[in-house]
């Protein structure tokens, strides 16, 4: 469901209007080489990074309005003194999602996550623009990562090869992170109030797969094939982690990487199940 650091620089208490795109994954095969549209997903290429909002993967800057009675009421008068700001806002990310984990999501303020953080509600805005950031954290950076990873991907490596590699690496978390992905993935995938913002952001990473693979293949990103792999990547990825959040004896990347297989070969296990019931 994937930190490099990008905060918001506004003190106001009036929620923004921008977004983000969230992270995906691309198809695989494990046959075929050149700029073909096939292509396998490497297993074990992918180095860990940290947790979303601290030092890992997904995070947000994105803005969007998310206002409550009592919102603009400050929690402290007085300023508190400010930590560094990677570990405030990895504190911040803490509390609001262990807050909207146990009361929901419409069920607490952004006081309320001020006041759990240590923070003031000023100090709140410095890092992230709306309710929903929180949740998200900074996933501008995963969104340019994913990018960096495709723009830098081998040009004999097969296309779906290339996007899985990068996607498997995007999505790659270190043991003790975990714990806060499954909370974040949790709410992303059942809040209703958090799947407007959901679209938003996976524009940004439909985006950055169309582009690839228009380049590779010559075609406009608006065209079919480039927007039918970012959009039926992303479907993949999604679906992984609802089987990762539903079956915890699932790793990530084994639940990727059979996603990824079963779109690479046009649904291959149907035909062997279909097999063995006649």
């Amino acid at each position: 469901m994937p930190s490099i650091e990008t905060s918001s620089t506004s003190d106001s208490s009036t929620n923004g209007s921008s977004a983000v795109g969230t992270s995906t994954v691309s198809s695989v095969v494990w046959t075929g080489s050149g700029t073909g549209t096939s292509g396998g997903c490497r297993a074990g290429t992918a180095p860990r990074l940290g947790t979303p909002g601290a030092t890992g993967n997904p995070c947000a800057t994105s803005a969007h309005t998310a206002g409550r009675s009592g919102e603009n009421e400050h929690v402290n008068d007085r300023e508190p003194i400010d930590p560094p700001r990677e570990g405030t806002r990895a504190r911040i990310e803490r509390a609001a999602l262990d807050l909207f984990s146990r009361r929901g999501f419409e069920g607490v303020t952004i006081d309320e996550v001020a006041e759990a953080a240590g923070i003031s509600r000023r100090t709140y805005f410095r890092y992230f623009a709306t309710k929903a950031d929180a949740v998200w954290g900074d996933f501008s950076a995963h969104v340019a990562r994913l990018a960096r990873l495709l723009s830098d991907a081998d040009d004999q490596q097969p296309v779906l090869a290339a996007i899985c590699d990068a996607y498997v690496e995007v999505n790659d978390y270190s043991t003790g992170d975990l714990p806060l992905l499954r909370q974040r993935m949790q709410l992303i995938l059942t809040e209703s109030a958090l799947l407007a913002h959901s679209q938003v952001r996976y524009a940004d990473i439909d985006r950055v797969v169309a582009e690839y693979v228009a380049e590779r293949t010559g075609a406009e990103p608006g065209e079919l094939l480039p927007r039918l792999v970012a959009t039926t990547s992303r479907a993949a990825a999604t679906t992984a982690f609802e089987a990762w959040l539903s079956h915890p004896d699932l790793s990530l990347d084994k639940a990727l990487r059979m996603a990824f297989d079963e779109l690479a070969t046009g649904f291959g296990s149907l035909d062997v199940q279909l097999s063995v019931r006649r």
